[in-house]
């Protein structure tokens, strides 16, 4: 890229509103939602499955990004 990784992170927020992290912690969010809805993997697996080290890190995530919890959002798709 040549490009200092401070201007690369300046550059990054200034186009997309968002750091680099928040962007691929809102990717691997996105990430889950089909893994949600296939209802085929329990809560654990998906946030593996998606990157996240802990269940708990990516429902703590998961509501920062999508203003609620894994679990409300998989009870929202049943209405």
């Amino acid at each position: 890229v040549n490009m200092c990784r401070t201007e690369l992170t300046k550059l990054f927020k200034e186009s997309l509103g968002y750091t680099i992290t928040e962007y691929i912690l809102r990717y691997r969010i996105e990430q889950s939602l089909p893994l949600i809805r296939s209802n085929t993997l329990n809560m654990t697996q998906i946030s593996e499955t998606v990157g996240f080290n802990s269940s708990s890190y990516f429902a703590e995530a998961f509501n920062t990004v999508m203003k609620m919890t894994p679990s409300q959002y998989k009870k929202q798709l049943k209405l």
